[in-house]
């Protein structure tokens, strides 16, 4: 399946008309040329599309946090409840009056165990959610990243024909010469943002995960 490609201006130009302007800005007008420096053709064109393409950039990851904007409350949310469930479930006994008669001090028992009985399954709801939520998360992150991707493919093919006229009879336009254009800026922010509950994330499910993979073997496995 053909990775969707966001929208930036001159995408839809046809190839001849981007391979003209190469030629016109590099035979004719002298104002394309290949940086000593870096190696990479450049110009007007090449930079206002460079320039185009980060702020496109920004956008997808402001757009990508508003996307995640409920869900990541809600995980907040549940990662105290969590919390709460977790300190609750390693209180293993229950503190009885010895003044209680014995059909009372079963009664307690019973209470406790029906309510020990429910905060686990509270417990597992709240952690499949979390579960769900993270594959939200990363799929979210993964479909802006492709796209960002793409996109800078399909920007760079345009260069490769904007140098191909910019370049005609003077020698091939090799791929070292197309300059990179690079999304994973856009995305360090966000990174260092999330950081600390992409780790509480994965530290939390990682750890059910091997308490769930315990569970499975025998005691003396563990």
């Amino acid at each position: 399946m053909r990775e969707k490609t966001l929208k930036i201006k001159g995408m839809c130009v046809p190839g001849l008309f981007i391979w003209l302007h190469g030629f016109f800005q590099g035979r004719i007008t002298k104002t394309a040329t290949v940086d000593e420096e870096t190696g990479w053709i450049s110009s007007s064109y090449i930079t206002s599309k460079r320039k185009l393409f980060n702020e496109l950039s920004a956008k997808r990851v402001k757009k990508l946090e508003q996307e995640l904007k409920a869900v990541r409350v809600e995980s907040f949310n549940l990662l105290l409840k969590e919390s709460e469930l977790r300190k609750k479930l390693k209180k293993n006994f229950v503190e009885i009056d010895s003044e209680c008669s014995d059909i009372d001090k079963k009664r307690i028992i019973r209470s406790f165990q029906e309510q020990r009985v429910e905060d686990k399954k509270a417990y597992q709801e709240v952690i499949k959610r979390l579960g769900e939520i993270h594959s939200k998360i990363k799929s979210s992150e993964l479909n802006a990243r492709e796209e960002l991707k793409a996109t800078a493919s399909a920007i760079q093919s345009m260069f490769s024909i904007y140098g191909q006229g910019m370049l005609y009879r003077l020698g091939p336009v090799q791929d070292k010469m197309i300059p990179p254009l690079d999304y994973d800026r856009s995305f360090e922010l966000y990174i260092d943002t999330h950081k600390a509950e992409t780790e509480q994330f994965c530290y939390l499910l990682k750890g059910v995960y091997d308490y769930e993979k315990c569970e499975d073997k025998s005691e003396n496995d563990c």
